[in-house]
């Protein structure tokens, strides 16, 4: 169970939308839920760095980024969290789940998206009505949480309470929402084996199960760097891991000389048989001409051999 910031921004998930053709970089705080989705041009990764460095220069740097692995775990991105001084935490590849927040803030986006398209609606305004609407269990807005005031709406509201008020209490609160959310996981969930370095194992990467055998546990949650059947190293998830009673037995590495030429022999073998088989075709398909019972000779066209 990952650990509840102390502070407003301190740690945030990210992720990328795609709605209707266009791209979005959605960002939520874990301590306020507070909510960016912001359009993009492209999902390259300079212009995914544009977006936080304007969301960054609002809010702050945070200490933690919790992502999927592209395009957040590319060097330029690596290169960028260094300057800014900022850890990036990326997800067991094939397990989305481990980042729950981001996926849950992309179907809340999605939703947001569909809302405005749907009631020709503008998202600065779904954003601003979801950052000041109280979160369950916490009695607080996004708003009240992350800059301690309300901000102000379509909706006629008092002066009064516009003006900065510290929530108070508010981490007792986030500690039971998630021991909630935890007690009904629990529920459907069974518990995953562990593994030990150089055990032999087997991995599901989609298709089927795969030799492999482990490493070292990874720096994230419940992943292992593992050796697979190729013998490049990567990580995975425990729920794509299981104990295999069958030795580690990495696929012996082919020649590419080898194959380039025994490729093409079989090439050359197969156009010298599609040859052969051109011809015999035409000769099966040869048809004589005839002659009709009116004395009419008939002589057959040689391009409609393959119509035949």
């Amino acid at each position: 169970m990952l650990a509840i910031p102390d502070l407003p921004f301190n740690k945030i998930a990210s992720d990328i939308l795609e709605f209707k053709n266009n791209n979005y970089v959605v960002v939520q705080d874990y301590y306020s839920k507070w909510l960016e989705v912001v359009p993009i041009k492209n999902k390259t990764t300079d212009e995914i760095i544009r977006v936080f460095k304007n969301i960054f220069s609002t809010h702050g740097i945070p200490k933690t980024l919790i992502s999927d692995n592209m395009p957040y775990n590319s060097y330029a991105f690596r290169n960028f969290a260094s300057e800014w001084n900022f850890e990036i935490i990326t997800s067991s590849p094939n397990y989305p789940r481990s980042k729950g927040l981001a996926e849950r803030a992309v179907q809340t986006a999605k939703q947001m998206l569909k809302k405005c398209f749907y009631d020709n609606k503008d998202l600065e305004i779904c954003l601003l009505e979801y950052r000041n609407s109280p979160i369950i269990g916490l009695g607080a807005t996004p708003s009240q949480l992350l800059m301690s005031r309300i901000t102000r709406t379509k909706i006629p509201i008092a002066k009064s309470l516009l003006k900065p008020k510290v929530e108070s209490n508010i981490e007792p609160k986030l500690l039971k929402n998630q021991d909630i959310y935890k007690m009904y996981h629990d529920q459907h969930v069974k518990e995953r084996d562990s593994f030990k370095p150089g055990q032999d194992v087997v991995i599901n990467n989609g298709d089927g199960w795969k030799s492999a055998k482990i490493l070292r546990p990874a720096d994230t949650p419940r992943s292992y760097n593992v050796l697979n059947e190729n013998g490049r190293e990567v990580r995975r998830n425990s729920l794509h891991i299981r104990k295999s009673l069958n030795q580690y037995s990495p696929k012996p590495i082919s020649n590419n000389c080898d194959f380039a030429s025994a490729q093409n022999v079989d090439e050359s073998e197969s156009v010298e048989n599609a040859h052969e088989n051109h011809s015999s075709l035409n000769d099966n398909l040869s048809v004589t001409n005839y002659t009709t019972r009116s004395g009419r000779t008939v002589k057959h066209s040689q391009k409609y051999n393959y119509f035949m």
